[in-house]
C-alpha cells in the first residue's frame, strides 16, 4: 500500500512539473502562440494578478458598515445573527451571505513585452488588424504601465486624477521605496496607471529588486497586488 501511495504521489509531483515548465512565454515566439497559450499569459501568468472583494451586494464599498446585519455576516464569512440564515458558499471555500458578493479585479502589467506581444497575437488570431504594429514592440516606454480592470462600473464613475494620486503607488522589495505614478488614464472600465522607469537618471526598480507591491483606490475598493519579479523574465532579463 504505501509503495502504491508513493508511486501515485511521484506521478502527481511529475505531472506538476509538466504543466508548471509549460510556459509559452519561454518556449515559443509569440507568432507562434495558440489561443489558449494567449489566455493563459492574460489569465494566469506572472504579468497579471486578481483581487477579489467581498462586499455588499448592490452596494460597491471595502466593507459594509460592520453594525448592520450584512456588515455582521461579512465579518463572520456568512454566519448570521439568525441560525437558519442561508450562506453560499465562493470559489475558495469561505461561506458568505447571500447579501454579500465577491468582486474580482484584475491588474496587469501591460508595459511588459510579454503583454503587448499577447495582444497583438490576440488580434492576429482574430484575423483583425493590430492596434498595435509588430515593429512598435521593440520600442521602449519611460514609464512602467499597469492596468486595473474589472469590478462594475460605478467603481470608474467620477474618478479624477486627484484622487487616484492620493492613493495610488508602487512599494519596492526589499527596500520599501516608494514610487509614485506620474500619468493616469481613466476609462469606462479601467484605470491605467504610468510610473516613472527613472527618477534623476536611477532606475525606479534596479536589480536588487525582488518584489513590487501595487497600491490603489478606486471609487470604493482599495486594491492590492503583489508582483514577484524573479517569475517575470524573458531570456534572462526583467520583462517589465
Amino acid at each position: 500500500m504505501k509503495s502504491s501511495a508513493l508511486a501515485q504521489s511521484f506521478i502527481v509531483l511529475i505531472l506538476a512539473a509538466m504543466f508548471l515548465g509549460n510556459q509559452p512565454w519561454e518556449e515559443k515566439a509569440y507568432t507562434e502562440w495558440t489561443q489558449q497559450d494567449v489566455n493563459k499569459i492574460r489569465n494566469h501568468s506572472p504579468w497579471v494578478r486578481q483581487v477579489n472583494k467581498d462586499v455588499g451586494k448592490g452596494s460597491p464599498m471595502d466593507e459594509p458598515d460592520p453594525n448592520s446585519a450584512i456588515g455582521r455576516e461579512y465579518r463572520t464569512g456568512g454566519a448570521s445573527d439568525h441560525p437558519n440564515a442561508p450562506k453560499v458558499e465562493r470559489n475558495d471555500g469561505t461561506f458568505l451571505s447571500p447579501n454579500v458578493e465577491t468582486l474580482t479585479f484584475d491588474i496587469r502589467w501591460a508595459s511588459s513585452l510579454t503583454w503587448r506581444q499577447s495582444m497583438v497575437r490576440q488580434a492576429q488570431l482574430a484575423g483583425v488588424p493590430s492596434a498595435m504594429a509588430a515593429a512598435e514592440l521593440a520600442q521602449s516606454s519611460p514609464y512602467y504601465m499597469l492596468t486595473v480592470s474589472g469590478g462594475p462600473s460605478s467603481e470608474y464613475s467620477g474618478l479624477i486624477e486627484a484622487m487616484l494620486r492620493q492613493s495610488a503607488y508602487l512599494e519596492i522589495e526589499p527596500t520599501k521605496q516608494k514610487i509614485a505614478p506620474g500619468l493616469f488614464g481613466v476609462s469606462l472600465q479601467q484605470v491605467d496607471f504610468y510610473f516613472p522607469r527613472e527618477i534623476n537618471g536611477k532606475p525606479t526598480i534596479d536589480a536588487k529588486a525582488t518584489k513590487v507591491g501595487f497600491y490603489c483606490k478606486l471609487k470604493f475598493s482599495s486594491i492590492h497586488a503583489e508582483f514577484d519579479l524573479k517569475k517575470m523574465v524573458r531570456q534572462g532579463k526583467p520583462d517589465l
